[in-house]
């Protein structure tokens, strides 16, 4: 079935004659997610230059067709390395502590707080590791 409108006096054809786009979705939203959605086209359309006259259909369309979704899995829970850097921290203020109350600080102590930088290094060495593992296993580029 064709739609075909009289525009003064004459024929003219539907919306979609002459259009190159002419395929027309109709998707639905709950208002939370219509939130999520508004705020990402919000913060995408002021960036970038795109500016007032960029339309929310071009940037739909894009994220439609050109979009990725890229679900990445943190091997290191946050909890245990706050835990980890605290105990260091820790361990470090007391060896100030000790430097500045006496003035001196034993060898013992020195390889503790370099022992203590080690793990530290090493510790995000392996996040840093895991991140690009993984980014190359979802075939992101970094």
């Amino acid at each position: 079935m064709r739609l075909v409108f009289e525009w003064g006096g004459g024929v003219m054809g539907g919306w979609l004659e002459g259009r190159r786009r002419n395929v027309c979705r109709k998707i639905m939203f709950t208002e939370e997610e219509w939130g999520r959605v508004e705020a990402r086209w919000q913060a995408w359309k002021y960036t970038d230059l795109h500016g007032e006259s960029a339309r929310f259909s071009d940037w739909a369309r894009r994220m439609l067709t050109d979009g990725r979704i890229v679900r990445l899995t943190v091997m290191f829970d946050p909890a245990a390395i706050r835990g980890e850097l605290a105990a260091i921290g820790n361990n470090v203020n007391q060896i100030a502590r000790t430097a500045n109350t006496y003035h001196t600080v034993s060898e013992a102590r020195i390889r503790e707080v370099r022992d203590a930088q080690r793990r530290i290094e090493d510790l995000f060495q392996a996040m840093s590791d895991d991140y690009r593992k993984r980014l190359d296993e979802e075939g992101v580029t970094s």
